[in-house]
């Protein structure tokens, strides 16, 4: 048994260090936003395809997205690891910093000089260097932070 201020816990009872959402024993929260969100995006997309302004492969797109992204994040969540979030950290910068804030703006402002430079293949010579030195931006963010998430 160990002693935690007034509250004694054993090893089946709830940590309480962590917030009560974030615990085990309130598993069914995850799973019913989970399900709301699931539910109200397949009833938008039936309304939009109901009104024409979406297809069916727009719902279908959607579930094969959401699924996977539901269960990444439940997993991620379970599997508290360095790795886990130095892997979320890299990917942060690789996609946040390296493609919106390096390549998209260069798109935009030199966009056609680059196509006449680099032909057709410009947008992988841009992207892919963007996205690496995002991702080693990000890299060294989290290295600085000790791998944790803001919480």
């Amino acid at each position: 048994m160990e002693r935690i201020g007034t509250r004694t816990l054993d090893s089946q009872s709830i940590d309480y260090r962590k917030p009560q959402w974030w615990t085990r024993s309130v598993r069914s929260y995850w799973l019913f936003i989970g399900g709301v969100s699931f539910i109200s995006m397949i009833i938008f997309y039936g309304l939009m395809i109901n009104f024409g302004l979406r297809s069916l492969t727009d719902l279908i797109l959607s579930i094969t997205i959401c699924i996977p992204t539901f269960a990444g994040t439940y997993a991620l969540r379970r599997s508290q690891s360095v790795n886990a979030f130095k892997w979320m950290w890299t990917l942060f910068g690789a996609f946040s910093i390296g493609f919106l804030v390096i390549f998209a703006p260069l798109i935009l402002l030199f966009g056609h000089q680059f196509y006449m430079i680099l032909g057709v293949w410009f947008v992988w010579a841009t992207l892919i260097p963007s996205m690496i030195l995002g991702a080693f931006i990000g890299e060294k963010w989290g290295r600085r932070r000790g791998y944790m998430p803001y919480m």
